[in-house]
This record gives structure tokens, sequence and C-alpha cells, in this order.
């Protein structure tokens, strides 16, 4: 390094386009603010509830094998969105690495994985819907794959297998065309390389294809799930990579996969369907010469969008796993060896679960399922070897859960659960087992629309009460008999709609008190050490107050609030120690900020502000003075419209780091704070289905803080496990330029500016730099210099374009620069660039007229073909209606009427409401106003 060429050239600064993930465009001036480096400790990692493992945007396919070599199953997902294969090293414990991508043809829905060069390694073949090509991907035997090669398919290939089917011992391809109702056959010369297609037809719009001999000949047949004939079509092989005319079989409605196997024990191969339009699993018993019998139908869950099968029982019979895309589970079907299978058994995943595959990641000899969801993940559900899986670590709550609280109310010295259920109109007690588990819910009623719930002792005999906010001018109060069973609730009035409630004694006199964010106003009513309260006494005049904490931030021991409002601001309001507040004085936010936290995050002993801004996909940090004032906000990216934050140490270095719960991301995103009031970038996590509220405190036992998180719209509440650090990686400012690309210009490069944030440029090892986990840095272009002209030196390098451009799809991307130093520490940086494609256009929604006046449509524009969810929303982040909810719409413009109603008719009262369009292309979310 020491020997590269100096430049002085100067790189302005510049405003960067924020696209947030759901469409709202926000345009915003950002200066890049350096993570401090050089920490002895590490980055904390949490168990998924379920296992997830993060993927790139829109994974639609999985398939499981040892790429690298070691013996240990890896993961491989195809990232329709994305445009990119993940590949995820397997540890050999059912746990995997952090992915690695490498691009594709347009919308990969489909990978298959074989040894198509006859080296020994495995190499990768994908179908992409959105080029109508196939690309080959030869392994490296390492993990690591080359650059894609395309050939060409019928129209829109969505599914593809691989298979021997010209019989002479070399891979072929099967790819069904979902635009052309045809199934190319690509035969393989054996060193990588493959033949022009031959297309040979099948029902109406095939989805997933299966390689088998059906007619007992020794030769390969096909098996294609036809979604619009309601059939199955079988193509008898001729054993020289040439096929029949279809035979079709009828299925139930809208057969989307097929899987092939001797469920019956006969010798001859059998086909099972999995039906989304009919919610069930089709059984076709071969008769052994390519015919088939009549089918047998078992019910599933939800929209069945994949079928697998393997003994995942042990006990030698074929068994079935079916993933349930509207019921965000997995179906088990225990075979009983003859051809019949017993009833359904239904196991949790991610959202909107649309494929899966079966094997034995964990290393223990029992299958386990990896399958792909919605949300960016993959979920690991480890079998036990008898036919069940270990459950997510999930737990059912009632209807809604808007607020989770933590506390040992059993007196056992085990953290338990509080959940506030919105529409239940229920508290939920979950006891914790002291290990991460928990036991089934139990509930007690509440006033209406529960939407916070705090523990504390408020009747003063040493037992943890609770104290919930309800809909209507309430807050409950159910006292607590110490074993974790509680009393019948009793209600106090508040102002207008309470929506948090905090406790603590404000009146000095050692009786905890409440303090309730109600609408515009504060609601303070003091306790009288027995478990009841006084009249309410009302303060401030708020915008909307949404959340509210408590603590001493003036330094003068009496207790303080802070309170959230929708206005994007934070009031702060002084106590006198006598139970009455000083007038508010109110700090700037982020946008619709719904949850605030108090903690010393700035670690100079005066309490500091986190604030979870709605709509701006933030968190803002307020420091405090330690006199009651505070400083202007900095805010930090979190995940899509964050709902909720905690403050704790979760990293184990003594420093406060955040946990956020994002409502439309289903994440919760980990900022470990830097002990001075700065925070690194997040690190997400998947959750259940909008998840509301987070928690935190160590329900495990082993002294490391976990997350409790409530899911609003799956009705349960998530555990993620603390499972430790591990290593991070040195921090560097990262400038990409430019900062737009234009995936129709050409252009041969973007170049990187890395300026290092605690550690020496000369120690950097040129070959090990990469972009977007897989491209190279062009060497030869490295100069050292000082660009923005701060002082500091930074290397200046340049990618190729031709080998990024494959991985990028349109919308704002958070590209990471990562590489190695000469004593073996790594660093990393990113940048956000804005990618346009004047070739392709986004999926996009328009309103009109908005404001509605009174009634208007709603005019969506799908990409690609799939399943579409429209969904209306509330300010306040609750759903209002679904609009549509249709399990395959084609490609093109549909229109919706919107009259201002709600999901049970009733009329909506004016405002501003949002709406958010997810389909197989993208998600967008727009706005509507409705005036009367």
């Amino acid at each position: 390094m020491s020997g590269l060429p100096v430049s002085t050239a100067r790189c302005p600064s510049r405003c960067h386009q924020v696209v947030l993930r759901f469409g709202l465009l926000l345009v915003v001036c950002v200066s890049v603010i350096a993570v401090s480096a050089g920490r002895s400790w590490g980055e904390p990692m949490f168990a998924a509830a379920f296992l997830s493992f993060d993927t790139s945007s829109g994974p639609e396919s999985v398939a499981i094998g040892d790429v690298s070599g070691d013996g240990k199953p890896d993961l491989v997902t195809a990232n329709s969105v994305s445009s990119t294969v993940s590949v995820l090293l397997g540890n050999g414990d059912g746990t995997f690495g952090a992915k690695v991508d490498y691009g594709t043809g347009n919308a990969p829905f489909s990978v298959a994985m074989g040894d198509v060069s006859g080296d020994g390694r495995p190499d990768l073949a994908v179908a992409n819907r959105g080029s109508d090509t196939v690309s080959i991907l030869l392994g490296n035997g390492d993990g690591t794959f080359g650059a894609k090669v395309d050939y060409g398919t019928g129209i829109r290939p969505e599914f593809i297998a691989m298979g021997d089917a010209s019989g002479d011992g070399k891979p072929d391809l099967a790819v069904v065309n979902s635009g052309s109702n045809t199934v190319s056959i690509l035969l393989g010369n054996g060193d990588g390389t493959f033949g022009a297609k031959a297309d040979y037809g099948t029902g109406s719009f095939p989805g997933r294809v299966a390689i088998g001999d059906v007619s007992g000949d020794g030769k390969p047949d096909l098996a294609v799930a036809n979604v619009f004939s309601d059939t199955v079509s079988v193509l008898l092989g001729n054993g020289d990579g040439s096929f029949g005319a279809k035979a079709d079989y009828g299925t139930g409605t809208r057969p989307l996969s097929v899987a092939m196997g001797d469920v019956s024990g006969d010798g001859k191969p059998d086909l099972a369907v999995a039906n989304f339009g009919s919610n069930t699993v089709s059984i076709l018993l071969g008769n052994g010469d390519g015919t088939f019998g009549a089918k047998a139908d078992y019910g599933t869950g939800s929209f069945p969008f994949s079928v697998a099968m393997g003994d995942v029982s042990g006990d030698g019979t074929p068994d079935l796993a079916v993933a349930n895309a509207d019921s965000h589970t997995v179906s088990i079907l225990m075979g009983n060896g003859d051809g019949t299978f017993g009833v359904k058994v239904d196991y949790g995943t991610g959202f909107f679960p649309r494929s899966l595959a079966m094997g034995d990641v964990s290393g223990d000899g029992k299958p386990d399922l990896a399958v792909v969801t919605g949300s960016t993940t993959v979920s690991i559900l480890l079998g036990n070897g008898d036919g069940s899986f270990g459950a997510k670590a999930e737990y059912g709550t009632g209807d809604s859960p808007g607020s989770v609280a933590m506390g040992d109310v059993s007196g056992d010295g085990k953290p338990d659960l509080a959940v506030a259920n919105l529409f239940s109109r229920t508290v939920s007690i979950l006891l914790g087992n002291g290990d991460g588990t928990f036991g089934a819910k139990v509930d007690y009623g509440t006033g209406s629309f529960p939407e916070s719930v705090a523990i504390g002792d408020v009747s003063g005999d040493g037992k943890p009460d609770l104290a919930v906010t309800g809909g209507f001018n309430t807050v409950s109060i159910l006292l607590g008999n110490g074993d974790g069973t509680f009393g019948a609730k009793v209600d106090y009035g508040t102002v207008a709609i309470p929506e948090s409630v905090a406790i603590g004694d404000v009146s000095g006199d050692g009786k905890p008190d409440l303090a309730v964010a109600s609408g515009s106003t504060v609601s303070i009513l003091l306790g009288n050490g027995d478990g009841t309260f006084g009249a309410n006494v009302e303060y401030g005049m708020g915008n909307g107050f949404t959340s509210i904490a408590m603590g001493d931030v003036s330094g003068d021991g009496n207790p303080d609030l802070a309170v959230a409002a929708q206005g994007n601001t934070v009031s702060v309001l002084l106590g006198n120690g006598d139970g009455t507040f000083g007038a508010q004085v109110d700090y700037g936010t982020g946008s619709f900020p719904f949850s605030v936290a108090m903690g010393d995050v700035s670690g100079d002993g005066m309490p500091d502000l986190a604030l979870a801004n709605f709509f701006s996909d933030t968190v803002s940090i307020l420091l405090g003075s330690g006199d009651g004032t505070f400083g202007a906000r900095v805010d930090y990216g979190t995940g899509s419209f964050p709902a909720s934050v905690a403050i704790g140490d979760v990293s184990g270095d003594g420093k406060l780091d955040l946990a956020v719960a994002n409502q439309l991301s289903d994440t919760v995103s980990i900022l470990l704070g830097n002990g001075d009031g700065t925070f690194g970038v997040k690190a997400d996590y998947g959750t259940g289905i909008s998840p509301f509220s987070v928690a935190m405190g160590d329900v495990s036992g082993d002294g490391k803080p976990d997350l409790a998180v409530a899911n609003f719209d799956s009705d349960t509440v998530s555990i993620l496990l603390n499972i430790g650090s591990q290593s991070q990686a040195l921090a560097a400012v990262v400038d990409l330029d430019p900062n737009v690309i234009n995936l129709g210009d050409r252009a041969p490069w973007l170049t990187a500016y890395i300026e290092p944030a605690g550690f020496d440029l000369a120690g950097a090892d040129l070959s090990t730099l990469r972009l977007a986990g897989s491209v190279p840095a062009v060497s030869e272009f490295a100069l050292v210099g000082d660009h923005n002209m701060n002082g500091a030196p930074d290397l200046m390098v340049k990618f190729s374009r031709e080998a990024l451009d494959p991985l990028l799809t349109p919308g704002v991307h958070e590209l990471e620069v990562t590489g190695s130093l000469a004593t073996g520490e790594t660093f990393k940086g990113s940048d956000e660039v804005r990618v346009i494609d004047p070739f392709h256009a986004p999926l996009s929604a328009l309103v009109a007229p908005n404001p509605l006046n009174p009634a208007g449509g709603l005019t969506i524009h799908t990409t690609v073909p799939g399943p579409v969810k429209v969904k209306i929303f509330d300010l306040q982040g609750r759903l209002v209606r679904t609009l549509l909810e249709a399990p395959l719409l084609p490609a093109g413009a549909h229109e919706l009427g919107i009259e201002g109603r709600g999901g049970r008719g009733e009329v909506l009262a004016s405002g501003m409401y949002f709406y958010r369009v997810e389909s197989a292309g993208g998600v967008v979310t727009g706005w509507i106003a409705i005036l009367k």
C-alpha cells in the first residue's frame, strides 16, 4: 500500500435520495458518521424466533447441499427482487453464516444444485423469470461461484429441476415456463455448458416440475403441476433427452407444486401435488407404467405453495411437508406406508412461506426443513426424528398484541411476560421457565382496546401488579397475587384515548403513581399505596401523545416525564416532587415518534432519550444535559415503520445499545452503542408479523439480555435469545460515486472512496476488497488521497459495473465494501446508491382522486404474476381494511375501489391513512386522505 500513487481528487458532498423500503420517497441530506472502531468486544447475536437467516430481497426458492466441500450442508436461495442467489454456508449444527450474493438473470425464481461441469463440485442452475433465461454458476468447491452464463428458455421460466434425461450420465435441465405453457429441456454437455432448448407442451400456467422414472422403463419422465388447468401433466421420457406428449391427470384447485416418490410402498413412483386454491395436497398413486389413478385429497394450511417428500418420522415411510403461504406454517402429513396420510400437524414459519427443501442441516441424522419466506429470510425447522419439529420460539397471545412488558410476576425469580391484546380486550400472562421458554398464556380482562401494559407493585404488598391502558378513557389495575395470577381489573378514568402508561413515585410519598399519555394530554393518577388511585390531573397540550417514559432527567431527585407526540416532537415535563409538573418543553424528533425510552447512552451519568420514528424509519437520540434540557437529535436508520424502542446492554461491553421493533419489515433492529451517545449501523433479526412492541431482559438465565417482541398481526410474542458475540469488523467510511446508478447507461465503473476509522490504510490487502459481497476491486486503479479534504487519507478503488449491475434492482441499496488487513482483521463500510432501470418499470400504485371525494380508486401496476395483498392502515399502524388478498394476479394494471370504509363496513373518520401493496414484484406504500 505504501507504494500506491497519491491523488488529491476531491469528491463534493451531496444529498442522498433515500427511498424507504415500502415506497415512500424522502429526499434528505445526510452526512456519513464514522463508527468507532477497535472495540475488543463483539457484536451480539440473537437466536431468531424460528431460526431465520437473512437472504437478499425476494427469496423464492431454496436448495440444500454441500457447496463448500466441508461435509456440512449449505443453503442457496434464489432472490427474485435483487436478481441474485444467496449462498449461506452451514456450520453443521443447523446454523448458517452470513449470505454471499451472486448475480443471476433478471428475477430468478428457482434454483437447482448439481455437478453439471463434471469436476465433482456442486454447481447452480437458476431459472430467471424476468429475462427468459437459465443462469449457470459453476462452483469452485469452496463455497464460492464463478460468474453466471445464461441460456435461453421459454417465456417466464418459473421452476427448474436437474436430472439425466438423455441417459448419457450428464445432468440435464428441465425448466417450466409459465408464460408459454411449456417445459424447456436443455441437455448438458458434461463440462458445465448446455445445448439449445427443446420445448414440450404442458397444461395452462405450469408451476413446479419433478423428474423420475414413473413408467418403470429406466428412462426419466416429467411431472408438471399446471395452475390454471387444475391438472398435473406427465411427459414420458424416451431416454435420449426427448419426451412424448403430455398426459393430464386431475388435481385439486390451482396446483402449484409437485413432488415424486413411492408413498404406497409398492415400488412404483407416486405424485403429491400442493393445491393452493383448495388448501389440499392431492395424492396420485402410480401404476408403474407411467399412468396414475384418481387423486385423493388431504387438508393442508392456507394457500399451500410447495410440497416436499421425505421420511421425517424415521419409520421408513415417506411423509409430506407443505409450505402454506397464507397461514405462515408448514404442514406435516405423516405417511402410513400404503399411500394414505394422517391429519396434518402445523408448525410456524416466517411470513408467507413459499418454498421449502428437506435435508439434515444439523448433522444429527434427522431431516430438517429450510423454508424461504416473504420477509427476506430462510427459516430453519430442526427435526426431532419422530415426525415432529422444534417449534419456533414464538408463543400465542390474545388478538393483536400491541405491548409487552417483562418482570417476575410469579415470584420464582424467573422473568415472565405480560402482553396487552388490543382486540381481545385482555392481557396475556406467560410464565417463564427460566430457560428462555414460556408456558401457555393465561388471559385476564382489561378495558376496551388495551394498548400498553406496565408492571409494578402499586399495592405495597411486594407483589407485582399490572397497569393497562384501555381504549375508552380508562387505565385498568390488576393486582397480583404473587404467584403469577391476578385479580379482576379495577378501572380509573383518564382523558381521551390512553396510549401508554408508566409507573413511579412522582409525589415523593413512597407510593407508586401512574403517568398516562392520553390523546393530547398527560394524566397523573396519584397512588394511595394500597393499589387504588385518586382522580386524574391533566398536563400538557401536545399533538397526539403516543408513548411516555419516566425518570429523573433534571438531576434534582424528582421523577420527570418524556412524552412522544405525533407532531414530530418529544415533550419533557419536569416534576416538582409533589405529584405536580411544570410546563412542557418540546424537542424535535423524526417523523411521527411512536415510542420513547430513557437511559444513559452517552455514559456521562445523565439520562438521554431514544425515540422510534414511525414514518422516517429512524431512531432519534437526544443527549441530556443533566438539568432537564436536551441537545438536538441525531438520527440512526432502523427497519421499516419502527414502533417501539428499548435500551439495554445486549453486547455485554458495558455500553447501552438499542433494540427497535419494525412493524412493516417484521424485524427487530439492534444498534450497538459506542458508549458516547453514538450508535453503529443496525443489524436486523426476524420476528413474527407486524412487531409492535419490544422488551428486554434475561429470560434464559444466562446473564445475557434477551428480547420479547409482541407481533400485532400474528397474535404471538417472539423470543430472541442472546447467544453471545461474534467478532466485529473495523469500521470505515465509504463514499460511492456516482450515487445514482442507471442500469441502462453501460458505465464501466463504480468508484469507492474508503476512509478508515482508527486503523492504517497501509495494512489493507487490495486483493480482499469486495463490493456487495462478491465484486472484486480493480487494483490497478487504486489511489491514496484525500478526496473530501478533511485531512484524513482515503483509498480510491474502482469496481466493475459489469459485475455489479446483475446484483442490482431499481430502488435504494446500501452497498457494503469489505476487506482485510495484513493482520487478518477485517473492515467494512457502506453507502447508499439509488438504482434506476429505464427498461423495466417498478411496481407502482396510484390513488385518484386523493383526497377521496367521497370515493375513489387505487390502481396498481404489477410487474410479475403472483399473489397480491392490498391493506389500509391508520396513522397508528393498525390494520383498517384488507382491500385485496389474491393468490395469483397476472402482471399489468388492476383497479380497486375505495369508498372510505373499514373492514366491518364502518365509515372511516377524516384524516390520513396509508396503503401497502405486497406483490411478487415488490412492495409499495402510499397515502390516502379522507375528507368529509
